[in-house]
């Protein structure tokens, strides 16, 4: 990631072959407006297409009071390193706490991670979507909210070690 002189954000992305070999070297402009940025994964498939996770933080990375400040988007590029699409992440009536991409051999991608209610600060459970990989259309979304008995079996696994110091 680069700024410039303007304040504009670009990425320059590499993508090579096995033998180390240059296949297309992009420069990319994020758009102007946007607060600061994390790019938290990436994921190249067989027909040299790279997706790219993008956390974007309203102003600052900073979080006060619990507020939620951030939202997942995911990126194209095609095998020519042309931009192609970018699409927020979303999870009505939740919010995305973390996310990991994969594509597929079924020219799909797979954002997999832990969501929370709405201004939560704990994950609630584990969020599952399903993504086709030529417009990054969304094909499925579902969640699936931890038991009371994982968090209380979770929670009683848990043991805290302490050796208090023995008297002289």
């Amino acid at each position: 990631v680069k700024i410039d002189g303007n304040r504009n954000t670009y990425t320059e992305f590499l993508v090579m072959d096995t033998e180390l070999d240059i296949l297309w070297q992009e420069k990319y402009l994020d758009k102007k407006g946007e607060g600061y940025k994390e790019y938290k994964s990436f994921d190249l498939n067989n027909k040299g297409e790279v997706f790219i996770l993008k956390k974007v933080f309203e102003g600052k990375r900073i979080v006060l009071s619990n507020k939620i400040n951030y939202t997942f988007s995911l990126m194209k590029f095609n095998s020519k390193g042309d931009f192609v699409v970018e699409k927020e992440l979303d999870l009505p009536d939740y919010h995305i706490k973390d996310v990991m991409i994969k594509s597929n051999d079924q020219d799909e991608v797979i954002c997999a991670g832990f969501y929370a209610a709405k201004n939560g600060s704990s994950a609630d459970g584990t969020y599952f979507a399903r993504y086709t990989s030529d417009r990054l259309t969304k094909k499925s979304t579902e969640t699936d909210e931890f038991s009371v008995d994982f968090i209380v079996d979770g929670k009683s696994n848990r043991c805290l070690l302490y050796t208090s110091p023995s008297p002289r």
